[in-house]
C-alpha cells in the first residue's frame, strides 16, 4: 500500500482496507482517501470510491453536480465493459451479452392504473436556456469513434422464445401535460443537427428510411428533374429542398427517377 500522500503514484496492486468510522466530514476527507478506498457518507448513505488523487468519486449517487469548466465528462453513474475476442457464445439458441448498463422491471398481472413500469429512465430537465449546440437529449445513443459493425444507435428488441411476446410498437409516445402549447414539435425529426462541429450536412450514407420490405426513401438537396439517371434502387422514393424540383416526389426505376403524378 502507498505510503506517499496523494496524489499516489506507487498504486500498482489491489487496496484492501479494514472498516471503520471517521469522525470526519466527506467534504474533509476529499482529497485524502486511497485509491480504490470505499466510502460511505453516513449523512446520506452514497457511496465514494477514492482515486489517485485521494479525491472521491460517487460510485452511486442519487445528485451529482457538474461544476467543471471546459471537456471532458461529469457523470452520476458510469460502468464501461472490455469485451475480450474469446468472450460471447456462437449459438444463436444460447447467445451471451455484454451490457454496459441493465436495467429491468419484472411482475405479473399489475392492477394498478397510473404506474410508470419503465427499465431505464433517461431524463432531460435544464430549464430557461441552453446555448450548446451538442445534443440536448433524455437518451443518446451513441456509436463510438471507428468503429463499422454497429447495427445502429438505438434499437427496439423484442425478446423470446419462450412464448407469445407482443408490443403496441417498437418505438412510441406518451404525454401527461396538459398546459397549452406543450408537445412535441416532429413525431420524428431526421433532419441533421448542426454542432458547429466541420462534418457532413448529410448523415445518412444510403437513404432516410428503410422500409421492412426493403424500399428506401431518400431526402436530397440538388436540383432533381423527371427521367434523371440515377443508380438508388427500383422503388426508392426521392424528395428535394432544391427549387427545382420542389414539392414533387420522384420514384426510382433502377434507372431514372420518374416524377410522380399528384392528384390535386
Amino acid at each position: 500500500m502507498a505510503t506517499s500522500p496523494p496524489p499516489f503514484i506507487d498504486i500498482t496492486d489491489i487496496f484492501t482496507t479494514v472498516s471503520k468510522h471517521q469522525d470526519v466530514s466527506r467534504i474533509l476527507y476529499d482529497g485524502l482517501a486511497h485509491p480504490g478506498q470505499l466510502v460511505v457518507d453516513t449523512a446520506d448513505y452514497k457511496l465514494y470510491i477514492g482515486n489517485a488523487l485521494g479525491n472521491l468519486n460517487a460510485v452511486y449517487s442519487a445528485t451529482t453536480s457538474a461544476t467543471t469548466i471546459g471537456g471532458g465528462a461529469t457523470t452520476g453513474f458510469s460502468s464501461i465493459v472490455t469485451v475480450a475476442p474469446t468472450f460471447g457464445s456462437s449459438d444463436p439458441n444460447d447467445p451471451s451479452s455484454a451490457q454496459g448498463v441493465r436495467g429491468r422491471v419484472t411482475g405479473s398481472n399489475l392492477g394498478s392504473t397510473a404506474s410508470f413500469n419503465i427499465g431505464v429512465t433517461g431524463m432531460y430537465n435544464v430549464t430557461g436556456t441552453n446555448a450548446s449546440m451538442f445534443p440536448k437529449v433524455g437518451v443518446l445513443g451513441v456509436i463510438g469513434d471507428t468503429t463499422t459493425t454497429a447495427d445502429s444507435a438505438v434499437m427496439a428488441y423484442l425478446d423470446g422464445d419462450g412464448g407469445v411476446t407482443t408490443a403496441n410498437s417498437a418505438f412510441g409516445v406518451a404525454m401527461i401535460n396538459t398546459t397549452g402549447g406543450s408537445g412535441f414539435k416532429y413525431g420524428v425529426d431526421l433532419q441533421f443537427i448542426s454542432t458547429g462541429v466541420a462534418a457532413s450536412t448529410q448523415p445518412f450514407a444510403e437513404a432516410d428510411i428503410r422500409l421492412n420490405n426493403g424500399l428506401l426513401i431518400k431526402s436530397v438537396t440538388t436540383a432533381v428533374t423527371n427521367n434523371d439517371a440515377t443508380t438508388l434502387p427500383a422503388g426508392t422514393v426521392v424528395m428535394t429542398s432544391h427549387a427545382t424540383g420542389l414539392g414533387k416526389m420522384f420514384i426510382s426505376t433502377g434507372a431514372n427517377l420518374k416524377e410522380v403524378a399528384l392528384v390535386p
